[in-house]
């Protein structure tokens, strides 16, 4: 391990990695992606790409209150917008008409896809004007950050469940 490695202190690569995170967030808060039509609260943003990335494009209700980190009632609402925007739809279980899940419509799916793309497209635009050797970099460091979040999200789904 060289010299620079070993002063690396966890808190102080934290609190970069947060302005990184935050100043990208509110870049795209600020600027929403071109091709998104609907008007979307970071809440339903957040449903539609949990829905998008999941397996079957449906997820229990339960499971999205615990990731999105908003109360049950809260959540009925921002999916009762999302759906009269016809993005969502719910599902009631045919052996417990109780357990409700969500499932993205294509609709849905359509739209979170193109706004991916547009937040791609911008990134991309600028990343085409590094020069290669940065761009190595910074694919590496991308990588291991997609890494990383695989990590955390684990290992907070490890603690929600203590």
């Amino acid at each position: 391990m060289d010299k620079e490695a070993k002063n690396i202190v966890p808190e102080e690569l934290a609190s970069v990695l947060t302005h990184f995170v935050v100043s990208l967030y509110f870049r795209i808060q600020e600027h929403p992606p071109k091709n998104f039509h609907v008007k979307l609260s970071s809440h339903g943003f957040h449903v539609l790409h949990i829905l998008v990335r999941s397996e079957t494009g449906e997820v229990p209700m339960t499971e999205l209150v615990r990731r999105i980190g908003r109360t049950r009632q809260q959540l009925s609402r921002l999916i009762s917008d999302l759906e009269d925007s016809g993005l969502v739809t719910r599902v009631h279980s045919r052996e417990n008409r109780r357990s409700v899940s969500v499932a993205i419509t294509e609709e849905g799916r359509r739209q979170t896809e193109a706004a991916f793309a547009s937040v791609s497209e911008e990134l991309s635009s600028y990343l085409s004007r590094l020069p290669e050797e940065r761009l190595l970099m910074i694919q590496d460091t991308a990588s291991q950050l997609g890494n990383l979040a695989d990590q955390l999200e684990m290992l907070f789904d490890q603690k929600e469940e203590l």
